[in-house]
């Protein structure tokens, strides 16, 4: 786009004899415009890409085994367990790396 842009601005340059003021306004204006579309087409085409990629991962994990089930009969733990809600450290001790 910039090179257009500079393209159409040289051109306008070299033949500025030939040319009135409103064409060459009116050339650098299209081609800045020009540049403005490709960045929206670029832009568009890169959130389109990522929307693929999106439902590609949603299919590989729909695929994806599943888990265990959340509770199982061999290892079921008591109704009442946790107690309550308290962490006790015994013996426990900390120091720095020597």
């Amino acid at each position: 786009g910039k090179v257009l842009v500079l393209v159409a601005a040289t051109c306008a340059v070299l033949s500025k004899a030939h040319l009135s003021a409103g064409l060459v306004g009116f050339s650098v204006s299209a081609a800045l415009q020009m540049t403005q579309t490709l960045q929206w087409a670029v832009r568009s085409w890169t959130d389109l890409e990522s929307s693929i990629v999106s439902v590609e991962r949603m299919k590989d994990y729909d695929r994806t085994p599943k888990e265990a089930p959340w509770r199982l009969p061999t290892c079921a733990a008591q109704s009442s367990w946790p107690h309550s809600g308290e962490i006790e450290f015994r013996n426990f001790g900390l120091r720095y790396h020597p």
